[in-house]
C-alpha cells in the first residue's frame, strides 16, 4: 500500500476531528489578568461548553468544560495571538472550537 492509503486508513480508524465552531471574544489575550470565563457555546453532541482562560506568565491556558463541569479540553496559547484552537472530546470524536480574541462577529 502506498503512504496516502495508510494515512487515510489511520484517519478512518482513529478518532475523527469534526469541523468545529468559531467563538468570538471581545477580550484580547493581553487583557486577561487572572481567570476569566471567555465564552459559552453549544456544540453538537456535547451540549453547552464553557471556556475559561487564565494567564500564566506570557501564556494563556484555556480550559473547556461540559455542562456538568467535566473537563473536556485544554489549549495553551501565547499572549498576543488572535486565534486559539481548542479540541474538545465528544462521543463522536474530537470537535474543534476556534477562539477569535478581540473580535465580535460584526467585526469579521
Amino acid at each position: 500500500m502506498n503512504k496516502a492509503v495508510l494515512i487515510l486508513l489511520t484517519l478512518l480508524i482513529s478518532n475523527t476531528v469534526w469541523a468545529g465552531a468559531k467563538v468570538f471574544v471581545p477580550v484580547k489575550t493581553s487583557q486577561i489578568k487572572n481567570e476569566l470565563q471567555v465564552a459559552s457555546t453549544n456544540i453538537n453532541g456535547i451540549g453547552d461548553v464553557k471556556l475559561t482562560a487564565r494567564k500564566s506568565g506570557n501564556q494563556i491556558i484555556v480550559h473547556a468544560q461540559d455542562a456538568s463541569g467535566k473537563a473536556i479540553g485544554k489549549a495553551e496559547t501565547v499572549v498576543g495571538l488572535k486565534e486559539t484552537p481548542i479540541y474538545v472530546m465528544s462521543p463522536n470524536g474530537l470537535k474543534k472550537i476556534t477562539i477569535h480574541w478581540g473580535s465580535t462577529k460584526a467585526n469579521d
